[in-house]
């Protein structure tokens, strides 16, 4: 822990950074049915500490398409945290097993 706090005051960006490239990793490389689990686990602790990057990385990611597809990106999204009785962004088991499932 002690270590990651030393991250964070040494660069700000971290969070951002990790979520960036782990949201990237999600969307666009294949990877094995056996990362999926440890993969959207990061993903999500990683958007419960620190929300605002995850939205202005969601922005960045819509910025890139067309009306479209963006209302389709948005949706998907959306479902990530609304599905399955609605996730909370607490880093509570329950929350976590829930956006897995969606």
């Amino acid at each position: 822990v002690y270590g990651l706090q030393k991250q964070f005051e040494a660069n700000p960006q971290f969070i951002y950074q990790l979520l960036k490239s782990t949201m990237q990793f999600l969307l666009f490389h294949d990877f094995g049915s056996d990362l999926i689990s440890p993969l959207s686990e990061l993903f999500f602790y990683l958007i419960c500490t620190d929300e605002n990057s995850y939205k202005a990385l969601l922005n960045e990611l819509l910025g890139r398409y067309e009306a479209q597809k963006q209302a389709r990106i948005i949706d998907a999204f959306t479902r990530l945290f609304q599905d399955n009785g609605g996730v909370s962004l607490s880093l509570h088991r329950d929350n976590l097993q829930k956006f897995e499932k969606n």
